[in-house]
């Protein structure tokens, strides 16, 4: 069965910030057959294989990491903000990328009822695990920093404190799926409460080190003070422990891990 559409237009508000991305995107009005024999993932590798350019292309023009397309086509998840980024540079209807509910067809200038969306795509600063320790920093010193671009869907729910750590260890690596090796990156965000088994980044109160290590509760004394330990997946690295606050202070939990890819 048809579905009858309205015209829409939508214009992709223009920000101050370098990170925002300004597009517009429309259909036509008319009948259709939903495109029910390909998925958002492969409608996206379609869409960027037949505009001629590669994933890296499009990816360094809508302002995010070629892993977040990667992933999008692999998992097969596709975010209506990814398919508006991904439309303004192949010249595909973004519905189409996103649910086949409309033709492909290229965007016209037809107007009609306007709709505002912004989207931020949103690049978090590099850190060393010592400059954690005073973290936040200022507004005016992360501009200076080298930064990273993160999934659309991640941004959305990160905090303004969140930042980005390159390992530079062993200590977090061994065989499981867990494994963080040295040269990955990961995402860490200040604002969200650490759980048993949360990867986190964490200062010894007192002994000027600071740690990238898994949460574990130990328990909780008289007066509801958490005893933890921070654990290392290497065994040939040793477990710190001590009380919240007073011993260990919590400086922020993973939500993102990006590894890094080693040739042989």
């Amino acid at each position: 069965m048809g579905v009858e559409c309205k015209p829409v237009v939508y214009v992709m508000q223009p920000q101050t910030s370098t990170n925002r991305l300004q597009a517009t995107t429309s259909f036509m009005p008319g009948t259709f057959a939903p495109d029910m024999k390909t998925t958002p993932g492969q409608r996206l590798k379609q869409s960027i294989t037949d505009s001629g350019k590669s994933q890296r292309q499009v990816s360094i023009a809508i302002g995010v990491e070629r892993q977040s397309i990667t992933n999008a086509i692999r998992r097969d998840r596709v975010s209506p903000e990814l398919a508006q980024a991904v439309a303004t540079v192949t010249g595909d209807r973004w519905e189409w990328i996103y649910s086949g509910q409309l033709p492909r067809g290229r965007e016209t200038d037809d107007s009609g009822s306007v709709r505002l969306l912004s989207q931020a795509v949103r690049r978090v600063p590099v850190i060393s695990l010592a400059q954690a320790k005073a973290w936040p920093r200022s507004v005016g010193e992360m501009r200076e920093m080298h930064d990273v671009a993160v999934d659309i869907e991640l941004a959305a729910g990160l905090s303004d404190a969140a930042f980005c750590i390159v390992i530079d260890d062993d200590s977090m690596r061994d065989n499981s799926a867990e494994s963080v090796q040295r040269g990955d990156k990961v995402i860490i965000d200040p604002a969200i409460p650490p759980q048993p088994g949360d990867l986190v980044v964490a200062e010894m109160v007192g002994q000027g080190s600071i740690l990238f290590r898994k949460y574990r509760e130990r328990g909780h004394d008289s007066g509801g003070v958490a005893h933890i330990e921070l654990v290392p997946l290497n065994p040939d690295y040793a477990p710190s422990s001590g009380v919240v606050s007073d011993e260990i202070r919590i400086i922020g939990v993973m939500v993102e891990h990006r590894r890094q890819r080693r040739r042989a």
